[in-house]
């Protein structure tokens, strides 16, 4: 039944022995066995999916756990609008943020007729409510809109943040708390391109971080209930003209005992008490000759207490242990590639492995702790990039490219096997969505659902 709770994983299958290893690494063989023994722990971490309960709801950008990652041993095996393709609804305004669903309840945010809007669907593609608000601004990108920011809900309210400064808090009824608007209060938007940070919720408050050049770059801790400032804390590290721009979204963890909000933007990595903003620790800079154009698109992934950092436009990637300070100029930080990485599209993690989608089309699966490629497929693409960010649903892996082609692959110790593609029309930068079975893909004009349908 959707939406209900598959139950809780008490009784697991045994493990091979080899997973039950208990020696030293001190010679060849047993290296050879404890790496054979994570991996297939990690497989085991993908298969074993019918144990646990399918995701019932996709609360942010990133998804119920903010890495991209659910279990879902219902998700779809292809996403082709020939074969599988349960709906698709047209929107009534352009948008490129990420739907999120609640309850079986669709919210997403578009332009409609010049003003910042965000709209209510049920999976009957019955709209339930929409609310607008005042005039939008015209994304300066042609992939982008006025609503890259995805929206975010705590199950009683929905959050929403726009290029034009708006945040504003609606009841999951659509009734409207309270609206504020940063760039009125705090200042001027002065990124180069269009915002894409997402809000993020932390100590029971709503954060938006506002990473930008100029100076200007602050954390922004707002009252769920009223929109009032709790705090407001700068953000300044050393970089240098376009550098310091970040369209990333920060990620709110546990780190040493205390709720972080882990922010990556002017090549430094970040981590600020939730409850009061305070700088506790950070790590860079990873950009040591100063590039000026190294603006940050892609977020980082957290993966065994590992920040792995996409940076350098897409052509480096490095893992950071977090709660430290380190400098990765003098050795410091865990491990750094300069042969991999991922400009736009975020990683997302599993079981301490790592999956990065390159922005034409490599797959590369890593140990988080190591930093260990173990191996690297390649999507059947030609000229074409993703802006789109990966989201692996159990073993499977879905892709969205900028010209409408999706991927999906299955995930093993080997390789991305069982590649399949689809193709919608349009646009896409927005990153999937997966419910209950079902994967929502959202081009900048129509909704798509796709699903296994009865007797497939």
């Amino acid at each position: 039944m959707r939406g209900s709770s598959a139950p809780a994983a008490a009784n697991l299958p045994s493990l091979p022995d080899a997973l039950h290893y208990r020696g030293s690494c001190d010679s060849p063989c047993s290296c050879e066995i404890l790496m054979k023994a994570h991996i297939l722990t990690s497989i085991l971490c993908l298969s074993l999916v019918t144990c646990s309960a399918a995701a019932a709801n996709w609360p942010q950008w990133r998804g119920p756990t903010a890495n991209g990652s659910v279990d879902d041993p219902a998700a779809p095996a292809t996403l082709n609008p020939d074969e599988n393709l349960l709906w698709k609804l047209p929107l009534p305004g352009l948008g490129s943020s990420t739907p999120i669903v609640w309850n079986e309840h669709i919210m997403l945010t578009c332009d409609i007729d010049g003003r910042d809007t965000v709209v209510c669907y049920d999976f009957n593609r019955k709209e339930i409510w929409r609310h607008r608000f005042g005039k939008s601004v015209q994304a300066r990108y042609k992939t982008a809109s006025s609503c890259n920011p995805s929206p975010i809900t705590d199950g009683t309210c929905i959050y929403v943040y726009f290029k034009s400064g708006k945040v504003a808090a609606l009841t999951l009824t659509g009734t409207l708390k309270w609206e504020v608007n940063l760039q009125k209060r705090y200042g001027e938007d002065t990124l180069g391109w269009d915002l894409g940070t997402s809000p993020v919720l932390a100590d029971g408050k709503l954060v938006i971080a506002v990473l930008q050049n100029g100076g200007g770059s602050y954390l922004a801790s707002l009252d769920c209930e009223t929109g009032k400032e709790v705090y407001k804390i700068a953000r300044t590290f050393d970089s240098v003209e376009e550098s310091y721009d970040a369209y990333t979204t920060p990620i709110v963890m546990d780190v040493n005992g205390r709720e972080t909000i882990i922010c990556w933007a002017a090549d430094h990595l970040s981590g600020n008490a939730a409850d009061t903003g305070e700088l506790l620790w950070h790590a860079g800079s990873y950009n040591p000759r100063g590039k000026h154009n190294w603006r940050v698109i892609a977020s980082p992934v957290i993966a065994d207490s590992v920040a792995i950092i996409p940076f350098a436009r897409g052509r480096s990637l490095a893992g950071t242990r977090l709660g430290e300070t380190t400098d990765p100029g003098t050795g410091g930080g865990l491990w750094q590639k300069d042969s991999i990485g991922s400009d736009v599209a975020s990683p997302t993690s599993r079981g301490g492995l790592v999956y990065l989608l390159g922005d034409r089309g490599q797959v590369s699966c890593l140990e988080a702790a190591s930093g260990k490629v173990h191996w690297q497929s390649q999507l059947p693409i030609e000229r074409i990039r993703f802006f789109s960010s990966p989201v692996l649903a159990g073993d499977k892996l879905y892709c969205a490219a900028t010209d409408g082609t999706l991927f999906c692959g299955t995930v093993t110790k080997d390789g991305l096997k069982d590649i399949t593609t689809g193709r919608i029309p349009g646009s896409i930068a927005a990153s999937p969505v997966v419910v209950d079975g079902r994967v929502l893909i959202r081009n900048h004009t129509t909704l798509f659902c796709f699903g296994d349908k009865p007797g497939q």
